[in-house]
């Protein structure tokens, strides 16, 4: 995990939606930073020139890209490339909705669970049925 200001996503969010990550470069879905790894800290495999080029659009334009020591985190919100460590903070808002409502979120997931083993049990029924009729 990575040391966070306070206006990034918990460490429970960073392990439960961030499952990937690139040795390379990334790009934030939120904010379209351009994040990438310092090839002599990590190696990167990067493509001839690849790496020059975005330590030149950097030197331009330094807003608009981070350079990582280390492998680049990122995982997908609402299919979104979420980047934890993007200056953005891209990921903060999702975190704030479900915090602030967990309440009707677990009521939600309680439905669909219920929903789906309704199914389930209906499948599994109707299952039994077509078996007895092919039978007889």
């Amino acid at each position: 995990m990575k040391n966070f200001d306070k206006e990034q996503v918990s460490n429970e969010f960073f392990m439960a939606f961030t499952g990937a990550g690139s040795y390379v470069s990334e790009t934030c879905g939120f904010c379209g930073r351009v994040h990438f790894v310092n090839r002599d800290s990590e190696g990167g495999n990067y493509e001839e020139g690849h790496y020059e080029d975005l330590l030149a659009r950097m030197e331009r334009e330094p807003e608009k890209y981070v350079m990582h020591t280390d492998a680049i985190s990122y995982g997908y919100l609402a299919g979104v490339l979420f980047i934890p460590e993007c200056p953005c903070n891209g990921g903060t808002r999702y975190e704030k909705f479900i915090i602030n409502h967990a309440s009707q979120i677990a009521d939600f997931m309680q439905a669909m669970a219920e929903r789906k083993q309704k199914e389930a049990d209906e499948a599994k029924e109707n299952a039994g049925k077509t078996q007895m009729l092919g039978s007889s």
